[in-house]
């Protein structure tokens, strides 16, 4: 359970009676600290009635949880009788960080909520590379590899075109629009290199393993029927 501290804050019900004294009560204030507030007899006493409550069984209550003023000094509990309100902004948590924040050592010596972040990376990556992506216009699946540097390059073209278009001005839109053609040509020749060498790539695997599936039916479609060629008009080819 996370520890939680508590503020005072000034209540009808503040007061509690002790005996024939009763127990002064501490007035919120919005300068800084809590302070306590005298009353109209001048010995800083709150006559309240009608609240049943035990102030031995208060102080021990409080005294195990641990209350804490809102600047953080220790609380005089034999003198204070209040509503007490959660409120996690007035908590004390660079004290509570070691008690919130607790390191799991795994067998090598690890944390393991860091070995727990690094395995959740680990998947997206390898969900980004090995599984492809559904477009949303054609309910498709395309077969554009997944390439990092693709994408980097792809981001810089799109910045490129947003700061272009955004512009108003047209003495400052030609360095943009300069800029935007540089990025756009620089993607799309990266794009081109990596197609080439992942066909390259495909086609010198596919012959490895069976040179007259794929390697075969792609030449094979490339090479025009005896019909389309054109006959010759002499023996000497004119």
């Amino acid at each position: 359970m996370t520890p939680l501290i508590y503020d005072i804050r000034d209540t009808p019900l503040s007061g509690v009676a002790v005996g024939r004294g009763f127990v002064p009560r501490l007035r919120w204030s919005r300068g800084s600290n809590m302070s306590s507030r005298a009353c109209a007899n001048g010995h800083g006493l709150i006559r309240k009635y009608g609240l049943n409550l035990c102030r031995q069984c208060f102080r021990e209550y409080a005294g195990d949880i641990g209350f804490k003023k809102y600047d953080h000094h220790e609380v005089d509990w034999g003198n204070v009788s209040t509503h007490l309100i959660y409120n996690l902004k007035k908590a004390y948590w660079e004290k509570l960080r070691r008690e919130l924040v607790l390191q799991q050592p795994v067998s090598h010596g690890d944390n393991i909520n860091l070995k727990a972040k690094e395995l959740a990376w680990a998947l997206q990556a390898a969900m980004r590379k090995a599984i492809p992506v559904m477009k949303e216009v054609t309910r498709c699946v395309g077969n554009r590899p997944w390439n990092e540097q693709l994408q980097k390059l792809r981001g810089y073209a799109r910045r490129a075109r947003r700061e272009y278009q955004r512009w108003l001005e047209l003495a400052g839109r030609l360095p943009l629009l300069n800029i935007y053609q540089q990025r756009k040509e620089e993607f799309e020749n990266t794009m081109k290199i990596i197609k080439n060498d992942s066909w390259e790539r495909f086609v010198q695997e596919e012959l490895r393993k069976n040179a007259w599936r794929v390697p075969f039916q792609t030449a094979e479609g490339k090479i025009r029927p005896p019909a389309v060629i054109s006959t010759l008009k002499n023996w000497l080819g004119y």
